[in-house]
C-alpha cells in the first residue's frame, strides 16, 4: 500500500464528507482515549469506494486493555468495480485539557482486539492545528504525520509505533508539536484488499480499540487483576459415613475435624448426604454438648470477606439458657469463629424461643440468625467490628467450631465457606430460568437471597461454573428484582444469552463467550419517547419468526416490551420498545392487569405472542395480541372460562404443543395441577379446564410451582413437587389414552433425592435431554436430569455445589 493511495483515499474522503466539519473540535473525544465516558467513542469520518456500505462507532463495555473500549463497524460488502475498501474513525479536531500529551512522548499506541475473519491493515494519522487560526488544513499551514500500514492481527494486541517512523506529508512547520498544538486532529484509517491474506473482505466486521494515544515509552496490556480466591471451603465429600466417637476425626476437602463431646458414648458424628451433596452431622447426648473444631484456619478478613454456610438442627426439647452458664448456652446449635486474637463470634442458627442473645463484650459478640431458614451468609469483618475497640488491622480466623449442645439433639452443617469473593448469595427462594443450545450448554439464572443475579452454565463435558452478572459485566447492579432474569438461545446464531433487569436498564449478555459481552437496552434506545425500565417480572420468548421479545413490568405497573426489530447494525441485532400498556391497552379502554405472579410466555404457531400470570385473586390473565389485531389485548382467562383459583405463590407454567395446542398449567388451593388449554380442533376461544391430579389419580402438589416442557417427539410434561417432597411428572405422549404419573425422585440413580423447595423449571434441549432444576432448602441449585438413551432412570446433580467461580 503507498502514500499516494493513502493520500488518495485521505483527500477523496476529505473532499466528500469532512470539509464542513475542519473547524469544529469533538468536545468529549481525548487523546489518550480510554473510552470510558458517553460522547468519547471515535466518529466514522469516512469510507472509500464502493466496498463499505455504512460504518459506526459505540462505546462497548468488552475489555480489550482497561475499562470499555471503542467498537468500530464496518459494512464491508461485494465491490465490482475495487480491489480494496475502507473506512476512516477518529476526531477532526480535540483542544485543551482534552489533549494530554507529555512533553517526553514517543510512541504512538493502540489497543486492537481484532476480528478472526479476513486481513486488515490500519494507519495512525495525526494532525496539529501549527497556524494556530483554529483549523487544521494540511493544505494551508498544517502538519498531517501519517503512519505506515499495519496489518492487523487476530485476538488483543497492542501496537506501539515510534512517533519517528511517522512521515510529514503536510505543509505546517515539520516539527511534532503535540504537546504544545492548540488543536489536534487524529484518525484511523482501516483497509482490506484483495491482495491481503484471504483476500478482500465482503461481510460487515467489527474490531475493538482501547487505550490510544501518545505516550513516553512502550505500552503493554496490564496484568489481569486476580480473581479473588477462595480462602476456605469447607465440603464434606468422604463418603465415609460410619459413626466417630469423640477423639477421632471428620474429614472434609479442606482437612481434618477433630470431633469432642463433654461426655463419651452417645455423642457421635458422620457424614450423610442431603440434597445430593455430603453434609456434616454432629449429635449430642441426652446431657452432653458436642462439636467439630477446626484449628489454625488463619484467614486474613477484610472488608470483602464472607461466611456462608446451610445447617440444619433438630433439638428435642429446646431449653432456655440459665444465669451464669458458659456462654452461649442452653439447647443450641451454632458456629463459632475465632480471630488470632482470641476474639469469639458466635452465630447461633437454632435456640429456645425464650433465649436472646447475650451482651456484646469486648470479646464477644454473639449473633441469632434466623431460625430454619438453612442457608445463612455473613461480612465477617463487619460482625468482628462489632466488638467494641475491635483492632481490623491485620485481623484474621483462626479457628472454627460447629456444636450441639446441652439437651439433646442434631445439627448438619454443608457447604461452611469464608471468602474473600465477592458474596456470590444462595439460590434460597430464587425462582430459575434455563436454556440449553445444540452445542450441549445449559444455561441457569436466578437471582439470589442476596439480591445479585447469577449465572451458572454447563459446559458440553459437564463443567458447571458460576459468577453473578455485576460481576460479569461492568454497569449491571448488584441487586435486582426477583423476577429480574432470562436465559433464551437466540435463532441468529445459536449463542445462549441472558437477560438482567433493573432500575439502571435491561441489559443482554452474551454468555457463549469466555468473557460475556453486553449491551443495555435502556440506553441505547434513550431517545424512544416513554422508554422505561423493567423493575418487576420479567419474562423472554421467541415469535415464530425467529425474533427475542423480552416483556416485564415497569415501575408504574405498565408492560412494557422490548423487541428484536429483525435488522442488524454492525452485524448485530437492533431492538425496539413499546409500552404495551400506554400506547396499545389504556387508548383501547383495556385495563392492564395487576399481576403478582411470575410471567410466562407463549407464542401461537400462527405468529400470536401471549405473556400470562396470576392476579392476588390466583385469575389467570392474558396480555395478547394476534397478527391482523388493530392492537393489544387483556383478558381475565379464569373469568371467562371457569378456571378455578390458583395459588399465586406458586405461579404459572405454559407450554404450546406440535400442533399448535395453548396450555396453562397452575395448582390450584387445593394443591391440585389444573391445565387451562385449548387445540385448534376445539374452535376460536374456546378453552377447556382439566384437573390433571383429580382425572389421574395424582398426588397433591405444593407451592413449589409447576415446570412444563415439551420433548421433540412431542410428549407433555407438567412436574411438581408434593408435600413430602418428592419430584413427580405428570406426562402424555400421543397415542396415550391418559396421562401417567411418575416419581422422578424414585427414578434418580444418584446418591441422595434432594428436594426442590423453590423456583421449579423445566427445559428441554435440542438433543433431546430433559432438566427439571429448582433450588433446596439450604439455597442450592439442583438439576435432574433424562437422556433418551437412559430407559426409565433419572440422574441428579447439585449444580451450585459442583459450580467453580469464572
Amino acid at each position: 500500500m503507498s502514500r499516494a493511495f493513502s493520500m488518495f483515499t485521505l483527500i477523496g474522503s476529505l473532499l466528500l464528507g469532512l470539509a464542513a466539519g475542519q473547524s469544529g473540535a469533538q468536545t468529549e473525544v481525548r487523546m489518550p482515549s480510554e473510552f470510558e465516558t458517553s460522547g468519547s467513542e471515535l466518529g466514522a469520518l469516512f469510507t472509500f469506494f464502493g466496498g463499505v456500505s455504512d460504518a459506526s462507532a459505540s462505546l462497548d463495555a468488552e475489555i480489550v486493555h482497561s475499562g470499555n473500549s471503542c467498537r468500530l463497524n464496518i459494512g464491508f460488502q461485494p465491490d465490482a468495480n475495487f480491489t480494496r475498501a475502507g473506512a476512516g474513525f477518529g476526531t477532526l479536531g480535540i483542544v485543551p485539557p482534552n489533549v494530554a500529551v507529555s512533553s517526553g512522548a514517543d510512541t504512538f499506541s493502540i489497543t486492537i482486539h481484532g476480528p478472526a475473519q479476513g486481513t486488515l491493515s490500519f494507519r495512525v494519522t495525526l494532525r496539529e492545528d501549527d497556524d494556530a487560526d483554529g483549523i487544521i488544513d494540511p493544505d494551508v499551514g498544517d502538519d498531517q504525520w501519517e503512519s505506515d500500514a499495519i496489518f492487523i492481527s487476530s485476538g488483543t494486541n497492542v501496537y506501539n509505533i515510534p512517533l519517528s517512523s511517522f512521515l510529514n506529508v503536510g505543509s505546517g512547520n515539520d516539527a511534532q508539536d503535540f504537546s504544545t498544538t492548540p488543536m489536534l486532529a487524529w484518525f484511523l484509517t482501516i483497509e482490506t484488499d484483495a491482495a491481503y491474506s484471504g483476500g478482500i473482505i465482503t461481510t460487515p466486521i467489527s474490531l475493538l480499540i482501547d487505550h490510544a494515544g501518545l505516550y513516553a515509552g512502550t505500552q503493554t496490556i496490564p496484568a489481569a487483576t486476580p480473581t479473588p480466591q477462595v480462602t476456605f471451603h469447607e465440603r464434606w465429600n468422604s463418603t465415609a459415613s460410619g459413626t466417630l466417637t469423640p477423639g477421632q476425626t471428620i474429614t472434609g476437602d479442606e482437612g481434618a475435624w477433630q470431633f469432642a463431646a463433654t461426655e463419651p458414648g452417645s455423642p457421635r458424628a458422620q457424614t450423610l448426604s442431603r440434597n445430593a451433596s455430603q453434609t456434616a452431622r454432629v449429635s449430642t447426648g441426652t446431657a452432653a454438648a458436642a462439636w467439630l473444631t477446626r484449628t489454625n484456619v488463619a484467614v486474613p478478613m477484610s472488608s470483602a470477606t464472607t461466611l456462608s454456610f446451610s445447617a440444619w438442627s433438630e433439638l428435642v426439647s429446646p431449653q432456655p439458657g440459665v444465669s451464669g452458664c458458659t456462654a452461649p448456652c442452653g439447647d443450641m446449635a451454632f458456629v463459632r469463629l475465632t480471630d488470632n486474637r482470641g476474639n469469639q463470634v458466635v452465630y447461633i442458627f437454632d435456640h429456645a424461643d425464650a433465649d436472646t442473645p447475650l451482651p456484646t463484650t469486648s470479646g464477644y459478640h454473639e449473633i441469632f440468625l434466623s431460625r430454619g431458614t438453612g442457608r445463612y451468609e455473613r461480612s465477617i469483618l463487619a460482625d468482628f467490628a462489632a466488638l467494641p475497640g475491635y483492632d481490623t488491622s491485620g485481623a484474621a480466623v483462626a479457628s472454627i467450631e460447629f456444636r450441639v449442645q446441652n439437651i439433646g439433639g442434631t445439627g448438619t452443617i454443608d457447604d461452611l465457606r469464608i471468602s474473600s469473593e465477592t458474596l456470590l448469595g444462595s439460590g434460597l427462594g430464587a425462582t430459575t430460568h434455563a436454556s440449553a443450545d445444540a452445542a450441549g450448554r445449559t444455561t441457569i439464572t436466578y437471582v439470589s437471597s442476596t439480591g445479585r443475579p447469577v449465572i451458572l452454565q454447563r459446559s458440553s463435558t459437564g463443567v458447571w461454573t458460576t459468577q453473578t452478572a455485576d460481576e460479569a459485566v461492568p454497569g449491571i447492579p448488584v441487586s435486582v428484582g426477583a423476577g429480574a432474569t432470562g436465559t433464551w438461545v437466540d435463532p441468529r446464531d445459536g449463542d445462549s444469552y441472558v437477560s438482567i433487569a433493573s432500575s439502571a436498564g435491561l441489559f443482554v449478555i452474551d454468555v457463549s463467550d469466555t468473557t460475556p459481552g453486553a449491551r443495555n437496552l435502556t440506553e441505547e434506545l434513550a431517545t424512544t419517547p416513554g422508554i422505561s425500565t423493567i423493575t418487576g417480572q420479567s419474562t423472554v420468548f421467541t415469535s415464530v419468526d425467529g425474533l427475542v421479545n423480552i416483556v416485564g413490568i415497569n415501575p408504574s405497573g405498565e408492560f412494557v416490551r422490548y423487541f428484536q426489530t429483525g435488522t442488524t447494525t454492525g452485524g448485530v441485532p437492533t431492538w425496539g420498545y413499546m409500552n404495551i400498556s400506554a400506547t396499545q391497552l389504556t387508548p383501547n379502554g383495556i385495563t392492564t392487569p395487576a399481576i403478582v405472579s411470575n410471567l410466562v410466555p407463549y407464542v401461537a404457531a400462527w405468529g400470536g405472542l401471549h405473556i400470562a400470570g396470576l392476579d392476588a385473586s390466583g385469575d389467570i390473565h392474558a396480555v395478547w395480541w394476534a397478527p391482523g389485531a388493530r392492537h393489544w389485548f387483556a383478558n381475565n382467562l379464569s373469568e371467562e372460562r371457569g378456571t378455578p383459583s390458583m395459588l399465586p405463590g406458586a405461579g404459572l407454567s405454559a407450554y404450546v404443543t406440535p400442533w399448535g395446542g395453548l396450555n396453562l398449567a397452575g395448582i390450584d388451593v387445593s394443591g391440585h395441577a389444573v391445565v387451562l388449554w385449548w387445540a385448534p380442533a376445539l374452535g376460536d376461544g374456546n378453552w377447556q379446564n382439566t384437573d390433571l391430579t383429580q382425572a389421574y389419580s395424582g398426588p397433591t402438589l405444593s407451592e413449589v410451582g409447576l415446570a412444563s416442557f415439551v420433548t421433540p417427539w412431542g410428549a407433555l410434561n407438567v412436574a411438581g413437587v408434593t408435600p413430602s417432597g418428592d419430584l413427580v411428572n405428570y406426562w402424555w405422549v400421543p397415542g396415550f389414552d391418559s396421562w401417567l404419573v411418575t416419581s422422578i425422585s424414585g427414578a434418580s440413580v444418584d446418591q441422595g433425592t434432594p428436594r426442590i423447595e423453590s423456583g421449579l423449571s423445566g427445559i428441554g434441549s435440542p438433543s433431546g435431554t430433559i432438566s427439571l432444576i429448582g433450588t433446596s432448602d439450604n439455597g442450592d441449585v439442583v438439576r435432574y436430569y433424562w437422556n433418551p438413551a437412559d430407559g426409565p432412570t433419572w440422574h441428579h446433580e447439585n449444580a451450585r455445589e459442583q459450580a467453580t467461580r469464572r
